[in-house]
C-alpha cells in the first residue's frame, strides 16, 4: 500500500483531500519551505506532549501517551507539518507511529519529517542496538513517502 515518490514532486501536494500521512525523509529547508507554501503549519509534538504528560503520574504515561499524542495533533484540524516528534519513539510507550500518523491522517492533513531514513520500503529510526530503534515496512501502511 505505501509508496515512495522523489522528494520533487512535493511541490504537487495539496493539504486537503489527502487522507493518508505523507513521510519526507531527509527533507532540505527547500522542501520544508514547499510544503508551508502549501499551506501546512509546522508543529512540535516534543514540547506539547512532554507539558501534557508531565502532568501525568509517572506510571500511567506509557499508557496514555498515545491517546495524548493523537489529542494534540488533531486538535486543531488544520494541516500540520510534525517535527520533533522523538518522544513517541520511547520503547515505554510502545506506540506504532505509523499507525498512529494514518489514523491523524483521517482528520486531519498530516505531513511529517522523518528523522531517520529510508530503505528498501523500510522506514528506520535509530540504530538497532539504540532501544528506540523501530523500523516499519511501508507496504503495510496506507502512506505517501517521499525520498
Amino acid at each position: 500500500m505505501g509508496q515512495i515518490f522523489k522528494k520533487s514532486e512535493l511541490r504537487r501536494l495539496e493539504p486537503s483531500g489527502i487522507d493518508a500521512p505523507i513521510i519526507v525523509c531527509n527533507p532540505t529547508s527547500n522542501d520544508i519551505e514547499k510544503l508551508n507554501e502549501t499551506g501546512y503549519t509546522p508543529f512540535e509534538l516534543n514540547r506539547f506532549l512532554a507539558e501534557k504528560l508531565a502532568a501525568i503520574d509517572q506510571d500511567d504515561r506509557p499508557v496514555k501517551a498515545e491517546s495524548i499524542a493523537r489529542e494534540l495533533l488533531t486538535a486543531n484540524r488544520t494541516p500540520l507539518l510534525l517535527h520533533r516528534f522523538e518522544m513517541l519513539f520511547d520503547p515505554r510507550y510502545k506506540i506504532n507511529l505509523i499507525k498512529l500518523f494514518e489514523i491523524v491522517a483521517k482528520q486531519t492533513s498530516l505531513a511529517v519529517i522523518w528523522p531517520g531514513s529510508i530503505k528498501d520500503q523500510m522506514l528506520i529510526y535509530a540504530n538497532p542496538s539504540y532501544a528506540d530503534y523501530h523500523q516499519y515496512n511501508i507496504c503495510g501502511y496506507n502512506v505517501f513517502c517521499y525520498q
